[in-house]
């Protein structure tokens, strides 16, 4: 019995730590940009760079995270960035092989795509 009074404080204080230091952690990655090569990316697409910095990340809670902290400018920057460049970033994501990893570009786009989705436009 002593021993289960002595371990639950431990276990407790345990879990606070994990989740206080797993909080610092989400807002400070959500807050900043991916860094992505724009030389890897097709010409045409690099005006989507921008957007895709910002929305693209892999993770789906940094991506809620930037749309929630986006003003509303930077959403509308967003539509407008999809509905201008969308088709011709899926045509770029489709010419991957299937056997080939695409480029973090080519992925922080595809997550942009998905950012844009998740909005529920």
């Amino acid at each position: 019995m002593k021993s289960t009074m002595v371990l639950i404080p431990a276990i407790i204080s345990l879990l606070m730590v994990v989740c206080l230091s797993g909080c610092g952690q989400s807002d400070k990655s959500a807050s900043t940009e991916i860094q992505l090569d724009a030389a890897a990316v097709p010409e045409h697409l690099r005006p989507a760079l921008p957007m895709a910095m910002r929305f693209g990340f892999a993770d789906g809670g940094f991506r809620d995270d930037a749309l929630d902290r986006a003003s509303p400018s930077e959403l509308s920057e967003l539509m407008r960035v999809v509905r201008e460049y969308g088709d011709e970033i899926d045509r770029w994501l489709e010419s991957f092989p299937p056997e080939v990893d695409m480029s973090d570009e080519a992925a922080a786009m595809m997550y942009m795509l998905l950012a844009y989705e998740e909005l529920g436009l």
